[in-house]
């Protein structure tokens, strides 16, 4: 499952992936993004693979990185990706590094490094290193 906000008074976008995730998937919900009327390409990204099951291999992280290297759409704003887990954290250094020609991306396992990366206000870094806040900005956003 994979879900997003965009919070456009702090210029970010959050994607959160749980579960088994495939490329397809992936690539459905950045063709997704890129078509949301809020969505603005200098926005920094944070994409939350903590519990993620990517089903990406090394052909599928090229294939992504290729189709956003590729797009007139893609992000030019930070991408920090939180990961927590060993294989998960493999594949996206290797996509930070082949996306790292036209982002500065990076990739993290706690939410402080990532607030600094990101230039994320104190107030938010405290909301989406809640648990409990950071479900809440999902649930209220897929209500409005």
């Amino acid at each position: 499952m994979i879900d997003y906000i965009i919070l456009s008074e702090q210029r970010l976008i959050v994607e959160r992936l749980r579960g088994h995730v495939s490329l397809t998937e992936v690539e459905e919900i950045t063709e997704r993004i890129w078509q949301d009327p809020a969505y603005d390409k200098s926005f920094s990204i944070i994409a939350d693979i903590r519990e993620a099951d990517l089903g990406l291999n090394r052909q599928g992280i090229q294939a992504l990185s290729d189709m956003i290297l590729s797009s007139e759409d893609a992000s030019q704003g930070a991408v920090a990706i939180l990961s927590t887990k060993p294989v998960e954290t493999a594949m996206s250094y290797l996509f930070s590094r082949r996306l790292a020609t036209k982002n500065p991306v990076a990739v993290f396992s706690t939410w402080d490094a990532v607030g600094r990366f990101v230039s994320l206000s104190p107030s938010m870094l405290e909301i989406i290193a809640d648990d409990q806040a950071y479900d809440a900005l999902f649930e209220t956003e897929q209500n409005l």
